[in-house]
């Protein structure tokens, strides 16, 4: 609505004021397009003509000519429009296209051709995009600035851009005063009470500047000479703060040396928007591709064409992996430094009800924390942001560490057969719940047989049978194990060891890891089983047992000799008589042997004790201990137990220690590193990993420098590997550097790891403050660590103390020397810090008993000693 002071004659004019603003990239401009302002038929019908110019100098004509209106609020008008002859006019309200009836109205090479006529409504500055066409497509393409005024005087044009996050509009002014007035000023006021001008930021045309911002008023001067009639002033960008859907009223003036030329008012209203556009993710490609379509739609009402969409990804640590594919019309920018947003362009934009998509947005979130990306999309218009909303996508991470499986045998099955215990555990590096477990068996000569299978709480035997078990229904979560059973049937002459078993491991998303694992059931029928037990020991670096052994009752011999084998690269360290047995051969060693008393059929040995160095060990392990009878010359028996064997005490690892701390800017730090390798059970490490696990930093770079086979292996924001020949034990590897971005104030922690080949070995954490080296920051424990483990044999209680490097779910499992879990302790929100459990073990007998400690991942085993 506009309420003129001024009113005088209303024949309007369309004014060519300015033209060619770059071609698309499909049609590199050469043809042109010439226009002149023609009279309307009524007021502020503003009508002008066309004049093409064919400017190839091949032997191409010109068989189209199509116009398009890109912005503001213009229409063309029905029925005002003409035509060259031998040419046809189809229009709409936003668009014309011209196409030749007949091919001697062609625009030839180096000719050109007028009479193309159009008209449309007063709308102030209009921006329309041509194009000239053959039957094959654009040949041409260009864009034209129009303007409509009255003729009197001044005139100033206000049209809102549609958004559902900001109130703004757009202020055209055309220079038209009669006197031909010079205009240095332009002026706005608000007149509607609770409506007011937001004083910072908005955009002022080339050659204007911002000489006042109140919330009530806002003045723009001209730097360039001002505007003379027939000028203009295209995009004085204000924004408001005013109440959605009321009819705001703004007062304008133009001014020459401080003198008023022209006044009126215009009214604004910011409606909401009743629709708002659409952006959804399709993914393309099969399995773990992460790589997706997007689809955007302009769906806003009131409408606007959209001629920018960008992608923000919001998830720490996710990015894109390059840059993606544009549609036709678009151009795809290239990619932020971070690699986590990008946006696309069009000149012609996206109009009301029309889709585009966007193919090939891959995405790499292996240094995130979860498989889910969050992301962010805007859709804008003319610099302006229409709509904005948020969506999440699911990419599976690469796994760089997986689930393991121990096998062991255990008692014999119906027939002869012997089963199979597998404990599982949830190691992958998704930290992903495991739901279905499967295993497939396979061995040399008659294949054997699957007779029944067992699940733990929570889980079931969702099938077996054949050379399979399958168990479903449960959820074992990260660091987490969980012990399954199957038996299988003896085979028959031809069946031989090992035992192949293959597993697989899957979530509720699919298979997750996959490995085979050996396992030899040394099968034999009529024997009875050994009582194995564990017994104390007074040296804490190795494992006590005891072993008593049956004649069967159906045997025809004496039995005169047991041997005693054990396997899992472990050594037999001490064995003791038993009167009038005596224990036999070099110590130590894989294999022992008892000789020299008579058990005749149905009777047992006396328990034989023997002591299995344990000094190797860096966790439990479950290892078959091979027995084998003899009597009068021959073999009686032969057949497993299932004994487990822990480390004594916890083993030394790795140290890492820091050597030096720059700075070499503000927040961006240089940190050297050294380790030594003193972890047990000794061996080499090839591998070093390092990553921010708190704090707010960015690793840019990092080097090693001085070792000799060591180099980079790869880096990323917030993980960095490095791979090189292999540092004996006892030896010192330097030269590990990191350049990191932080906050100045802010600490960065930072787990480095050992591993050799694809064993992880031993990590410590680095607790750093950029540039500050002699802060004393507050004491965080460098690791997951085990203080104290001790039993008092006076009350049987025990108190097991232990530091926490990071909060999270602690987890105490107590079993005793047979596997059963007799003690449980969970702690759901332990926090960082030294802290203790206290256990009553007062109901249990003496004995050895292993525990395991757990949390985020970390497992640490140690014995605990009971003594009455």
């Amino acid at each position: 609505m506009r309420d003129s002071v001024k009113k005088g004659a209303m024949a309007a004019a369309m004014l060519l004021l300015a033209h060619g603003a770059g071609g698309r990239a499909e049609a590199a401009v050469i043809d042109s397009v010439g226009v002149a302002a023609a009279s309307g038929g009524s007021p502020y019908l503003c009508c002008f003509d066309l004049t093409v110019y064919n400017r190839h100098d091949t032997s191409v004509t010109i068989s189209e000519v199509r116009l398009q209106i890109l912005s503001g609020h213009g229409a063309f008008v029905a029925g005002a429009s003409g035509t060259p002859a031998n040419w046809t006019i189809f229009q709409t309200t936003t668009s014309a296209t011209w196409t030749s009836s007949a091919a001697t109205a062609d625009i030839r090479s180096g000719r050109s051709l007028g009479g193309f006529h159009i008209c449309a409504r007063d709308t102030g500055i209009v921006r329309v995009l041509w194009e000239t066409r053959t039957v094959d497509g654009v040949l041409s393409s260009d864009t034209l600035l129009l303007a409509c005024r009255g003729v009197d005087c001044d005139q100033a044009f206000a049209q809102v851009r549609p958004s559902s996050l900001t109130e703004l509009a757009d202020f055209d002014l055309i220079a038209g005063n009669t006197p031909n007035r010079v205009i240095d000023d332009f002026h706005l006021h608000s007149l509607t009470a609770g409506a007011s001008f937001v004083t910072t930021g908005g955009a002022v045309p080339a050659g204007w500047i911002k000489l006042r911002a109140r919330p009530d008023t806002l003045s723009f001067g001209a730097q360039n000479g001002g505007l003379t009639r027939d000028r203009f002033a295209e995009g004085f960008r204000v924004e408001f703060s005013a109440p959605r859907d009321a009819a705001i009223r703004i007062a304008w003036w133009s001014t020459s040396g401080g003198d008023v030329i022209c006044r009126d008012t215009i009214t604004l209203r910011f409606p909401s928007l009743t629709r708002g556009d659409s952006a959804r993710f399709i993914g393309r490609g099969a399995g773990d591709s992460c790589c997706f379509d997007l689809s955007f739609k302009n769906l806003h009402v009131a409408g606007s064409a959209i001629d920018l969409v960008s992608f923000a990804l919001l998830t720490p640590g996710a990015a894109i992996r390059a840059n993606p594919d544009a549609p036709d019309g678009w151009n795809a920018h290239p990619l932020s430094p971070a690699r986590d947003s990008v946006f696309f362009t069009s000149i012609a934009g996206l109009s009301t009800g029309d889709s585009a998509l966007f193919e090939s947005i891959c995405l790499d979130n292996s240094a995130a924390a979860s498989d889910t990306i969050r992301y962010r999309w805007k859709s804008f218009s003319r610099g302006v942001p229409v709509d904005a909303g948020t969506g999440a996508v699911f990419c599976l991470r690469p796994l760089t560490a997986c689930d393991s499986v121990a096998a062991s045998a255990e008692a014999s099955a119906p027939g002869g057969g012997r089963c199979v215990a597998l404990r599982l555990f949830n190691r992958n590096s998704r930290a992903t719940s495991i739901t279905r477990f499967t295993a497939h068996i396979s061995n040399a000569g008659t294949a054997r047989t699957v007779l029944s299978a067992s699940a733990p709480p929570g889980w079931h035997v969702e099938n077996f049978g054949g050379d399979s078990a399958i168990f479903s229904g449960g959820s074992l979560s990260a660091g987490g194990s969980a012990a399954f059973s199957f038996c299988v049937s003896a085979g028959g002459a031809s069946t031989r060891d090992p035992l192949r078993i293959a597993w697989l491991t899957s979530d509720v998303r699919g298979a997750l890891c996959s490995d085979t694992v050996d396992l030899d059931l040394i099968i034999a029928t009529g024997c009875d089983s050994a009582r194995v037990a564990g017994i104390p020991s007074a040296d804490s670096s190795r494992s006590c047992f005891s072993i008593s052994l049956a004649n069967p009752s159906g045997s025809s011999a004496v039995l005169d000799s047991v041997q005693l084998s054990i396997g899992g690269g472990l050594f037999f360290i001490s064995a003791t008589d038993v009167a009038p047995w005596h224990a036999g051969g070099t110590l130590p060693s894989r294999a022992i042997s008892f000789s020299g008393g008579a058990i005749p059929a149905g009777a047992s040995t006396p328990p034989f004790s023997f002591c299995i160095d344990a000094r190797r060990l860096a966790a439990p392990v479950h290892v078959p201990l091979i027995w084998s009878t003899f009597g009068g010359g021959g073999r009686i028996c032969i057949d497993t137990a299932d004994i487990i064997i822990a480390p004594a005490t916890v083993q030394p690892c790795d140290s890492v220690s820091t050597s030096a701390i720059s700075a070499t800017g503000p927040g961006t730090c240089v940190y050297d590193f050294s380790i030594r390798n003193l972890h047990l059970p000794p061996g080499g490490f090839d591998g070093v990993q390092a990553r921010i696990v708190g704090g707010p930093g960015v690793i840019r770079n990092a080097t090693v420098n001085g070792a000799g086979g060591w180099s980079l292996a790869s880096l990323t924001r917030t993980r960095v590997a490095f791979r090189g020949a292999s540092v004996a034990s006892g030896d010192s590897l330097a030269g590990f550097r990191l350049m990191i971005d932080s906050a100045a104030s802010a600490p960065v922690t930072i787990e480095i790891c050992t591993s050799g080949g694809d064993l992880p070995l031993c990590c410590s954490r680095q607790t750093l403050l950029c540039g500050v080296a002699s802060v004393d920051l507050p004491p965080v424990p460098g690791a997951f660590t085990l203080l104290e483990h001790a039993v008092d044999p006076a009350s049987g209680n025990g108190t097991i103390r232990y530091a926490m490097s990071r909060p999270g779910e602690l987890r105490l499992l107590l079993y005793d020397a047979a596997g059963m879990e007799v003690r449980r302790v969970i702690r759901p929100h332990e926090s960082v810090g030294v802290h203790a459990i206290d256990l009553d073990l007062s109901d249990l007998p003496s004995g050895m008993y292993f525990s395991t400690l757990s949390s985020g991942g970390e497992e640490i085993s140690f014995r605990l000693m009971i003594v009455r």
